[in-house]
């Protein structure tokens, strides 16, 4: 069995969109698959953000990249648009939804590890990893096969090939 060995993945790390790896919201006009990703670069601000949909014509671009979360466990929306997330489902009678690729992955190994390994770090434990802050109902073991199994699917809905 796989096993899960903590790194320094926080949340903000994990939702925060990049070229290669957009966060996958859902697009306010067709309810398509829309993408968030960085947009141009300006020197004393960093990256504006853009949304494209990848079925109608839809975009939108948004210069003050102030990040907002809203990521409560049923209804997360992307930290910049504040658009509902694409990649979600029912899974264990609650709600499972991923940003990105990145946080896909990130679940699968979690999920699939049988045996999950914290570091101290060099403040002492600390809690501001990922891993700890998912919910019960994802990290038990009974739930595995089930959460696998919604993951994959979510796999297929972002088109992220194995």
């Amino acid at each position: 069995m796989p096993r899960y060995k903590q790194d320094n993945e926080d949340r903000l790390t994990i939702s925060t969109p990049t070229d290669e790896d957009p966060t996958l919201v859902v697009c306010p006009q067709c309810g398509g698959m829309a993408k968030v990703f960085p947009f141009g670069e300006q020197p004393q601000i960093g990256y504006s953000m853009r949304v494209v949909c990848t079925k109608c014509s839809y975009a939108k671009t948004k210069t003050d990249t102030s990040q907002t979360y809203y990521w409560s466990e049923e209804d997360p929306t992307d930290s910049y648009f504040e658009y509902p997330l694409y990649l979600k489902m029912r899974c264990c009678s609650s709600s499972l939804w991923v940003f990105n690729r990145r946080h896909l992955e990130f679940l699968e190994q979690f999920v699939s590890a049988g045996l999950r390994e914290r570091r101290q770090g060099e403040h002492g434990w600390s809690n501001s990893a990922l891993a700890s802050r998912l919910p019960k109902w994802l990290q038990s073991a009974k739930n595995r096969k089930p959460v696998m199994a919604c993951l994959a699917k979510l796999r297929e809905l972002g088109c992220y090939s194995v």
